[in-house]
């Protein structure tokens, strides 16, 4: 009788776990159809998926898709939600430290002090605290605007690369 019931529950938990790996095996082939599609779709050379930290009309902290574009156009879609920037607008795109830095810093050199304990657990806890962000910078009627990603892979590094290989911004002056 124990066995038995031994059994039953194993049966069970290799069967929800082989329902758990065939949904997450589908919805990424679904996410990976789309993708290729939306490509299609927008003629794109490079394509990627980032989360939204600041600057787009969407909520904050969802991923969006990004397609930069045959024609030097750089796409943002976000479900039905599509937004398109002339890479002549753009001044920009690059790397950069997180918001805030001093005050993650502090916090998870503390935080790493506490769990790893000395100086080594200081370090690891205030780079681990350290984000980086890629920022696009670009001029909306003669005003200075940014879109910031959380940066992730190796996507963003090529979406500067290929900007700044298929674009020259001009100089600005700025005068304080």
């Amino acid at each position: 009788m124990i066995g038995f019931l031994i059994h039953s529950i194993i049966i069970l938990v290799i069967a929800g776990i082989c329902y758990l790996w065939y949904k997450g095996f589908s919805n990424s082939l679904k996410i990976s159809r789309e993708k290729k599609l939306n490509e299609e779709r927008f003629e794109s050379k490079l394509s990627g998926r980032l989360k939204h930290i600041s600057g787009l009309p969407i909520i904050e902290g969802v991923y969006v898709d990004i397609f930069y574009t045959n024609d030097d156009k750089i796409i943002l879609k976000k479900e039905e939600t599509i937004i398109t920037l002339d890479c002549s607008k753009i001044r920009n795109i690059e790397n950069s430290m997180g918001k805030n830095i001093k005050h993650k810093a502090i916090s998870g050199a503390a935080a790493g002090k506490y769990l790893l304990g000395g100086t080594v657990g200081t370090i690891i806890g205030a780079m681990a605290a350290t984000s980086v962000y890629l920022v696009i910078t670009y001029e909306d009627n003669d005003e200075t605007k940014f879109i910031i990603f959380d940066e992730m892979g190796l996507f963003p590094r090529k979406l500067i690369k290929i900007f700044k290989e298929n674009n020259v911004v001009e100089e600005k002056n700025i005068e304080l």
